[in-house]
């Protein structure tokens, strides 16, 4: 039984199809995707922006062509690129060979609008011999006059129709190698199409808002549209359409996946919305450094709370987190433990250089050799004695709390990095035979943090011993990882 089954979001199992090298379905990640709004032609430009969406986080990119000129330009343009391209295809079907031998690797069609079915099957041929995939791209603003004239106007039975009309037409030529879309502007339109849809067949799907609108009336809208359905379990790749810079989309679809635990990549900053209480300048802060950490693209949670109402108890969930305190001096959290006080012009260097440092033994997977530990625990042990027996002085106190602390920080830390050789039986028992429930799967899968899988396994008494469950945290999922990760073995300096 699931600890948390209000987190619980069982997708729906799709086929899996390939977009590049990119799978789309199934159990794989909800992969986030954008288009470019330069003209194709203008190679440079498209290639600067296809870049700079990628490196924002995207795994999937869109490129119109509408002309000939722009189908020739793909070919330089996927060259000199690392996503895979989908050539977006209206009417002409020439254009849709024209990508497939050019370098997409997935066409955005209609195949209702192609023509005649010799058309289509010539369409289909070069996906197939170019290793191309398709999305039938169902619009509200574009649906066949036949079904517009049968419903008066769109509707979800409508966008349904027009879908499992096309799905037809690419299975009646064996082609099955597509996902479906089926947009609207509208948000409740489109919630009820796609959850129609999504009862009707198993292909994967590709969830958008179309035409949202700017940048904040655009992304508030997406975000209900798309966060009811994938809370309903439905979706396989997602894009915001925003009237801005593509690259806004692409940040604004990973942070809807991160907030349903989807997807993790970069830091997530829980932060508090600052009032009369707050002992730093907390927007000003959180300003400064989702600036300065956006490099990062290993997943670290981080909190910045302004007072000691809330903030202790956010900082206990996080990996890295800031309270504010009276005259200036803020409590630094580390893996959810009291570390130091830093000064209020010293966080932004503080905390910068803490996320800096969990990325890197995240990224590393640093492991701390068992010996180590049981010393730590048992000098920690030491001193938990000492200062509950009240047979030391105040300044003796003062010094073995200090220390007491920090040890319990590098405990907290160790535990997660112990040495792979003694547990590796038992580890790879509980990863391939299954003794790991659902939820802890999905969470490692999901790249959650560490805190939250450690909180997870400890509230939930699971027979874990520290080892696995340091290996667990690294997101060790395969025997080959296994064995990977045990030559990265090196002691930490304490």
């Amino acid at each position: 039984m699931s600890l948390r089954p209000f987190r619980n979001i069982n997708r729906k199992k799709t086929r899996v199809i390939n977009v590049g090298d990119v799978k789309i379905g199934g159990d794989n990640p909800i992969s986030v995707q954008s288009m470019t709004n330069t003209l194709t032609t203008d190679v440079k430009a498209t290639i600067d922006q296809i870049n700079a969406i990628h490196e924002e986080g995207a795994d999937i990119v869109r490129v119109s062509c509408p002309d000939e000129d722009s189908t020739k330009a793909l070919k330089e343009i996927t060259n000199n690129v690392k996503l895979p391209i989908i050539a977006d295809i209206h009417f002409h079907y020439k254009r849709a060979i024209e990508a497939a031998e050019n370098g997409a690797k997935c066409l955005r069609i209609n195949p209702g609008n192609i023509g005649d079915k010799q058309k289509i099957h010539d369409v289909l041929s070069a996906a197939k011999n170019n290793d191309c995939s398709i999305r039938i791209g169902v619009n509200a603003g574009s649906l066949e006059k036949d079904i517009l004239e049968k419903y008066k106007e769109p509707c979800p039975e409508a966008l349904v129709e027009s879908a499992l009309r096309n799905i037809k037409v690419l299975e009646d030529q064996d082609f099955f190698n597509f996902k479906v879309s089926v947009k609207s502007s509208d948000v409740f339109l489109s919630i009820a199409a796609y959850r129609q849809l999504s009862k009707a067949m198993d292909y994967p799907l590709h969830l958008g808002i179309t035409e949202a609108g700017s940048f904040v009336s655009g992304s508030v809208k997406s975000s209900i549209g798309l966060g009811t359905l994938l809370l309903d379990g439905i979706g396989d790749t997602i894009r915001i359409s925003l009237s801005d810079d593509p690259v806004k989309e692409i940040k604004i679809g990973n942070e809807i996946l991160k907030s349903l635990g989807l997807r993790n990549r970069g830091v997530k900053i829980i932060s508090c919305p600052s009032c009369a209480r707050q002992a730093f300048q907390v927007i000003d802060t959180v300003k400064v450094l989702e600036e300065k950490l956006s490099h990062i693209k290993t997943p670290v949670t981080l909190s910045i709370i302004g007072c000691v109402v809330n903030g202790p108890g956010e900082a206990a969930m996080t990996d890295v987190g800031i309270t504010g305190g009276g005259k200036g001096n803020n409590m630094l959290y580390l893996s959810g433990v009291q570390s130091k006080k830093v000064l209020t012009n010293e966080i932004i260097d503080r905390v910068v250089a803490e996320v800096e440092k969990k990325s890197f033994r995240v990224r590393k997977k640093i492991m701390i050799p068992a010996k180590t530990i049981e010393e730590l625990i048992l000098k920690h042990s030491t001193l938990e004695k000492d200062l509950s027996s009240g047979e030391i002085d105040k300044k003796l106190f003062a010094e073995k709390s200090k220390e007491y602390s920090d040890l319990n920080e590098i405990i907290i830390n160790a535990k997660k990095y112990l040495s792979y050789e003694e547990d590796k039986k038992d580890l790879e028992k509980i990863l391939n035979d299954g003794s790991v429930d659902k939820e802890l799967k999905d969470m490692i899968h999901n790249n959650s943090s560490e805190n939250e899988i450690s909180n997870y396994v400890f509230k939930d008494n699971q027979s874990i011993d520290q080892a696995s469950l340091g290996l667990l945290l690294n997101g060790v999922t395969s025997a080959e990882e296994l064995i990977r990760v045990g030559n990265l073995k090196e002691d930490a300096n304490l």
